[in-house]
């Protein structure tokens, strides 16, 4: 019966904890029941930050999966989550970093939809990872999704 979406003063930044160590069940089970994805530790950090840093892959596409901002800037040493991927030689988490980052950027419909549905051929088994993050966040605000639409992509709204 405990509410996760609070804090003990022993440990002020539960989800940030379990972003740094990897803990991808226990990262899910907090953003599924409401923690916020976006809030920032004693030292400006998001949760985000620290799963990239980490390398945590899995992690980072359940903070990402619920909203959390791609690119923030960590408010004392200005890294974003991709800085600290690179830093530490984390492929995995750099790629769909970078991938985010690409879709923001492009304004070619085709180009995105190809890329997602070739990906998403590949990957039979699974469900593509970009398509699970229609709703992360730019530090504008926008969503992928928000960000389609106002293009006027609606093939990728289909996706």
């Amino acid at each position: 019966g405990a509410e996760v979406r609070g804090c003990s003063m022993k440990l002020l930044y539960p989800l940030h904890f379990v972003a740094a160590e990897g803990f991808d069940s226990a990262a899910h089970m907090l953003l599924s029941k409401g923690f916020p994805a976006n809030r920032l530790n004693d030292k400006g950090e998001t949760p985000l930050h620290l799963a990239a840093s980490e390398g945590s892959y899995q992690v980072c596409l359940y903070l990402l999966m619920h909203g959390a901002m791609y690119n923030p800037r960590s408010k004392f040493t200005g890294n974003t989550p991709m800085d600290l991927a690179v830093k530490n030689n984390h492929f995995s988490v750099k790629s769909i970093l970078r991938e985010i980052d690409k879709l923001f950027c492009c304004n070619n419909e085709n180009t995105i939809v190809n890329k997602i549905k070739q990906k998403a051929i590949k990957n039979q088994e699974n469900f593509h990872p970009l398509l699970a993050l229609i709703n992360c966040v730019d530090r504008e605000g926008n969503t992928l999704m928000g960000k389609a639409l106002h293009k006027g992509f609606c093939e990728l709204a289909r996706c």
